[in-house]
């Protein structure tokens, strides 16, 4: 998995790959010294753990099963994947407005999720809070719950 950001939601992003049993995360940053903190949060989690530099991102030369891109959308200019990694990972990018961002639009893959996709995946998670007390448990009717929530933003 590569990670694009050094923020709080990359420090999600390394838990959410470990937890998805992903090997190795990939954390691609401006400043790799200001990253150190994400270093202990995936030895934390168990997950092999490298920082490259965002102009680094081409000499990945393994397959690459997910982009996580939690770069401010205006932050996102001239990120270059190999053409094999845009073909075969999916790309979660938070950012939602404007949308599609250049990433998104760069990448040739069917399999991108927008921003705000992830955030009505958080609401339904935290509906399933509400009502369960358990992130994990499955709403009564939850198909016709995440259909509304998807409407209401434009999303079918």
């Amino acid at each position: 998995v590569v990670v694009l950001g050094g923020g709080a939601t990359a420090s999600s992003a390394i838990v959410a790959a470990a937890e998805l049993e992903a090997k190795r995360v990939i954390l691609a940053v401006r400043a790799p010294e200001r990253a150190r903190e994400l270093e202990r949060v995936a030895a934390a989690q168990g997950i092999g753990f490298e920082i490259r530099t965002l102009d680094r991102l081409l000499e990945i030369d393994e397959r690459v099963d997910a982009v996580i891109s939690t770069l401010p959308n205006g932050a996102q200019a001239d990120i270059r994947f190999d053409a094999d990694a845009i073909r075969t990972a999916t790309l979660l990018d938070v950012g939602y407005h404007p949308w599609p961002t250049p990433l998104a639009q760069s990448w040739l893959g069917v399999d991108v999720i927008g921003g705000v996709e992830m955030l009505a995946l958080q609401a339904l998670a935290q509906e399933r809070i509400f009502v369960n007390g358990d992130p994990r448990s499955i709403l009564p009717r939850e198909d016709e719950v995440l259909a509304a929530m998807l409407a209401v933003v434009g999303l079918a």
